[in-house]
């Protein structure tokens, strides 16, 4: 079976930020090549110039319609608060470094 030459092996190793091993080098050598071979092979493949299918459902965006619905008033909300600050609802301060 033929291989990749070292140089090549090493620098896909590199790339990939391996250390390799002599001995190791002579077994990636031919695990690439038959990586090669099948990136080949795909390749090869005739594809008709069909529509691509890139999900098997219809993805749409389904949004529901803005209704403004029945709103509490300002003094509503503030007769509730624990703390106010004017006519505002005063809260704890909450910082993070």
């Amino acid at each position: 079976m033929e291989s990749l030459d070292k140089e090549k092996v090493l620098h896909v190793a590199e790339l990939a930020k391996l250390k390799l091993e002599d001995q190791e080098i002579d077994k990636y050598a031919h695990e690439l090549k038959d990586l090669m071979k099948e990136i080949d092979r795909i390749q090869e493949v005739k594809i008709e110039d069909e529509e691509i299918l890139i999900s098997p459902s219809e993805n749409t965006n389904v949004y529901n319609e803005d209704i403004v619905g029945n709103m509490l008033t300002r003094e509503e909300i503030l007769k509730n608060a624990n703390k106010k600050y004017g006519s505002y609802i005063a809260v704890t301060r909450a910082l993070h470094d």
